[in-house]
């Protein structure tokens, strides 16, 4: 039991540390899906 609570727990860990890396990463200037999904919201409004 304490095994899959441990593995679950890393991978959650590590899932959630590529996320934030990956914002903080991710520059306004470039062109990446994500910006430009708000973007195009954005414009609409």
């Amino acid at each position: 039991m304490f095994g899959i609570v441990a593995g679950v727990s890393i991978v959650l860990v590590v899932a959630v540390t590529f996320i934030v890396v990956g914002l903080f990463s991710m520059e306004p200037s470039k062109d990446s899906i994500i910006y430009r999904m708000t973007n195009t919201r954005m414009k609409k409004d």
